[in-house]
């Protein structure tokens, strides 16, 4: 899920993120700033809070729970008592309570090079969603372990609800891996170690 512009490319310490998104389920943080529409960022009064470097603070948690895919493909950690759930072509982990929160991780081998594969998944939400309050926050090129990538952060409204995501692909190991993080607007603010961490966390097979 848009023209091209001028693109940016920044460093991510951690893991990346993109995911599958059949979203009705989505929940995730409205903004109280302009949101950017174009490629590259945020063009706002207020910048919005990228996920923090994992080189911040200690990785993974002690507590965290290991998951390894039954292929073989990745293996992860994840907040203890998160919910492994298995959609098919891609696996939720959910957070317990009804929260709302979750992670979605996709490896797929429809061999897109990272930003067009962002571009594709954000036209297709936003074809799902047309009456949501779509607004991208931002969609770019970057860069994850010296490693080709793209992030896009959006803001939507999901069933009433403010709502955000973040989302980071790129390739290795001959698949682009996909990672989604969403979550409500009252949440994302309080979340961010949590995406740090299970980002800092995944191991694709390489």
């Amino acid at each position: 899920m848009p023209k091209l512009m001028r693109q940016s490319v920044r460093q991510v310490d951690g893991p990346y993120l993109v995911g599958t998104t059949s979203h009705d389920q989505m929940t995730v943080l409205a903004v109280a700033f302009q949101l950017g529409a174009r490629d590259g960022g945020s063009t706002g009064t207020g910048r919005v809070a990228r996920p923090p470097a994992a080189s911040q603070r200690p990785a993974v948690p002690a507590d965290w729970q290991a998951f390894q895919s039954p292929d073989g493909t990745y293996r992860l950690a994840h907040p203890p008592g998160w919910s492994p759930v298995d959609r098919g072509a891609f696996t939720d982990f959910v957070e317990p309570g009804g929260g709302g929160r979750f992670f979605r991780v996709q490896p797929t081998t429809d061999g897109l090079e990272p930003l067009p594969a962002q571009r594709s998944l954000e036209s297709s939400f936003m074809a799902r969603h047309p009456n949501d309050d779509y607004r991208r926050v931002r969609l770019g090129a970057t860069t994850f372990k010296g490693l080709p990538a793209a992030e896009w952060e959006f803001t939507f409204v999901a069933d009433g609800r403010p709502s955000r995501g973040y989302d980071i692909t790129w390739r290795a190991g001959g698949r682009r891996h996909a990672i989604l993080f969403e979550a409500g607007a009252e949440q994302w603010a309080s979340s961010q170690d949590e995406l740090r961490a299970f980002l800092a966390g995944y191991r694709p097979r390489t």
